[in-house]
């Protein structure tokens, strides 16, 4: 599944392999402040922005428990899962990131992550940093796991 991070600053698209995991990298990602607006994916829906509150409506509405539960459970068992996610942000629009897929193809994962970072890094225009800030939560969930 592939989304656009809707934001105030600048122009992101996230992937995620399922609902679950988008919908709890939405909100650990913006605090109920972004959306995360579906691009292509079968069963992908707008996670919509919760800042004046109905997270836990949406959230049981679409996954039968709460918010902190849904939230909860993802770190907890997919923790790999919203790492991959989370690692995914990158600055752009979706042809940007096709773009980007196309001139990188070859290279490894390693290093295609390393270009992503970069590319992010370089490209955003605001103090908002939300490609950093993802990059940065991947991270801490990949030693949390690794220290499991």
């Amino acid at each position: 599944m592939l989304f656009t991070i809707i934001n105030p600053s600048d122009p992101y698209t996230i992937e995620a392999p399922t609902m679950k995991v988008a919908a709890a990298a939405c909100v650990l990602l913006g605090n109920g402040s972004y959306a995360f607006k579906p691009l292509e994916g079968e069963g992908a829906v707008e996670v919509p922005i919760f800042f004046i509150g109905g997270h836990d409506e949406w959230f049981n509405e679409n996954f039968g428990a709460n918010t902190e539960t849904v939230c909860g459970d993802v770190i907890d068992n997919f923790k790999g899962q919203l790492a991959d996610c989370l690692d995914s942000a990158m600055y752009g629009n979706r042809a940007d990131r096709a773009e980007f897929e196309r001139l990188t193809e070859h290279c490894s994962p390693e290093e295609r992550q390393k270009l992503r970072i970069e590319r992010n890094r370089n490209r955003h225009g605001s103090l908002n940093d939300i490609g950093g800030r993802a990059h940065a939560y991947a991270k801490n969930l990949r030693a949390a796991l690794a220290a499991a």
